[in-house]
């Protein structure tokens, strides 16, 4: 009769099914510890057979909440390094055409620092305040100030390629932050 048991249930015991779910249970630990190996921070749930493994990654999230923050900073930062006036200097100054400017009372202290930054510097036999010296009295004719004379603002500066460098990345910035709440 025992015989009768040991056979009937050692082909129970012996199927691969059974073996696989003992194997599962006896050696848990180790194969976690082997799959973490293999997954690294990817994986958060692993099912074999009918068993499911749970491995919550908390570190790998807190790290990318840390490093979209941090992104988000140096989003606010760049778009922040220069105003709305000096942007549209820098972009004129990139584009291949002339850019036709009017003199206004600002304009030096925009080009002072986009020069500053070195994303601007003057051509040769031309300084910053050369466009003062010239161009000052436009701001005492007695018509609008959209009105005033147009000169081409490449003639006393050029672009550098720390300038074109900086539009680069403050374009992509820009697309990268219309196309996240566009989605």
């Amino acid at each position: 009769m025992v015989l009768e048991w040991v056979q009937a249930l050692g082909s129970i015991l012996v199927s691969w099914p059974v073996a696989v779910v003992i194997v599962l249970l006896v050696l848990r630990e180790q194969l976690v510890a082997v799959l973490g190996r293999f997954t690294g921070d990817d994986v958060h749930r692993l099912k074999v057979g009918g068993v499911e493994l749970e491995r919550v990654i908390n570190r790998v999230e807190k790290r990318q909440d840390l490093q979209e923050e941090e992104i988000k900073a140096i989003q606010i930062a760049l778009k922040g390094v220069l105003t709305k006036h000096e942007i549209g200097l820098l972009q004129g100054l990139n584009a291949p055409t002339q850019h036709m400017i009017r003199y206004e009372p600002d304009l030096y202290r925009y080009l002072h620092r986009l020069d500053g930054l070195s994303f601007i510097q003057p051509n040769p036999g031309y300084g910053l305040i050369t466009i003062e010296q010239q161009h000052r009295d436009d701001e005492r004719l007695p018509i609008p100030p959209d009105q005033r004379p147009q000169f081409d603002l490449k003639e006393y500066v050029h672009i550098t390629s720390e300038g074109r460098h900086y539009l680069g990345i403050l374009n992509a910035i820009l697309r990268k932050t219309e196309e996240s709440t566009d989605g």
